[in-house]
């Protein structure tokens, strides 16, 4: 099952701020989880890195995801497609794909609860 996430918001707050990574941005990982469920309420997500993403699922519940494989988080533009084999819940080994990277779609290869930083 294919979902798209459109993060204009998220990616909006990051590109209005001027001093730097956002809260989200310089959080904490947690513990490791097998999964984030209910992907129709990821709500948005941030680039940490070229291979690594915060995703927000519902209120103040977000997940550092690795991500293995040739696509460019930082690169990314706004939409981000996530392809679960569930259904309900994306877990490791499932796909994701940005719309503005012209490379291949990656592979989840590790989720961590994410604490972001106090603002």
């Amino acid at each position: 099952m294919k979902s798209i996430v459109l993060a204009g918001v998220a990616l909006l707050l990051i590109t209005c701020q001027s001093s730097g990574p956002s809260a989200v941005q310089r959080g904490t990982a947690g513990e490791q989880v097998n999964s984030v469920c209910f992907t129709n309420q990821i709500r948005g997500w941030q680039p940490l890195s070229r291979n690594t993403i915060v995703l927000e699922r519902g209120l103040n519940d977000y997940y550092r995801v690795t991500l293995n494989g040739a696509c460019d988080a930082t690169r990314s533009g706004l939409t981000m497609a996530t392809e679960s084999r569930s259904g309900i819940c994306l877990g490791i080994g499932d796909d994701i794909d940005f719309a503005n990277d012209f490379s291949p779609s990656c592979s989840i290869q590790s989720i961590h609860a994410w604490t972001p930083a106090p603002e």
